[in-house]
């Protein structure tokens, strides 16, 4: 059976891609190349009438495949506005019985990841004015996108719930053989190595944050939304990726107590939803703390 992986974003995906999904033995890696050659990309940002499916079922036709993509879920700093529309698109797109991964992660840690990300690619704004951004054209987190046990059953409608698998990414962080059983046990006849030690997208911490947003901010004009420095003269992606590997101010609180509560706040308004996919599926989520 072909399979596929919808994400969520920050649930390790690059690290799976690279390092985990590049051992498949029996199935054909779809990565991103491959998603934008095949039209699949299309579903993410285009309307229903413009998206060719022929092509992606003569793309796919005779190949055991498994499609990684994490922006299924939607585009996460543009409130994941297809979310609800994905599952049916893949099911018209597929045109075939499909196993679907699902990796979540606890909704604060994955919002503050998620912000961070934000400010990677130059955002002003703090955390509150990101997340459920009324400003049309802006980039904003809706947080209805991390009900995950609404995106389980919509998938399960689709594809039904023996063919859609959840998996915390917090296995990974704290139990990696008992993550790694859970993913060949999805996959059914592939096995993996993870004994890689090296980690991917180390992220911002403590007063890096603030100094980038500063950074930011100085370098933008809010009157042409470009940078006032040309990339010859400052690449600021450079300069992100070094401040991100530096030790450079990694000290201090990296959200301060307003938005602590904020985020704790968010967590709680998922507890109800988190307990019913966790007595659903026996997740365990609880010791994590999601609910």
């Amino acid at each position: 059976m072909n399979k596929i992986h919808i994400g969520y974003p920050k649930t390790a995906s690059t690290f799976l891609q690279k390092h985990i999904y590049t051992q498949l033995r029996y199935h054909k890696f779809i990565g991103h190349k491959e998603f934008v050659e095949s039209g699949m990309f299309d579903m993410l940002w285009k309307i229903e009438r413009s998206i060719d499916y022929e092509k992606i079922t003569r793309y796919l036709k005779g190949r055991a495949y498994f499609i990684s993509f994490e922006e299924i879920t939607g585009p996460s700093l543009q409130g994941a506005i297809i979310m609800d529309e994905m599952p049916l698109r893949l099911k018209k797109a597929l045109n075939e019985d499909v196993k679907v991964l699902i990796t979540i992660r606890r909704q604060d840690d994955l919002i503050k990841s998620i912000y961070l990300q934000y400010l990677h690619l130059g955002g002003t704004l703090r955390l509150k004015k990101v997340v459920n951004n009324p400003n049309f054209g802006q980039s904003r987190i809706d947080v209805n996108a991390y009900n995950f046990y609404e995106t389980y059953k919509n998938y399960c409608r689709q594809f039904g719930p023996e063919n859609v698998r959840v998996i915390p990414y917090e296995l990974l962080k704290y139990d990696k053989l008992v993550f790694k059983d859970l993913l060949e046990d999805f996959f059914e006849c592939e096995s993996f190595n993870f004994e890689i030690s090296k980690d991917e997208n180390r992220s911002i911490k403590g007063s890096q944050i603030n100094f980038l947003r500063f950074v930011n901010n100085f370098l933008s004009s809010w009157v042409s939304e470009k940078y006032i420095f040309p990339s010859k003269i400052f690449n600021q992606n450079n300069f992100r990726l070094r401040l991100q590997r530096s030790n450079f101010l990694r000290f201090g609180k990296s959200f301060n107590s307003e938005e602590a509560v904020f985020l704790k706040d968010i967590l709680e308004s998922f507890h109800s939803s988190n307990k019913l996919l966790d007595e659903e599926l026996k997740l365990n989520l609880k010791q994590y703390g999601y609910y």
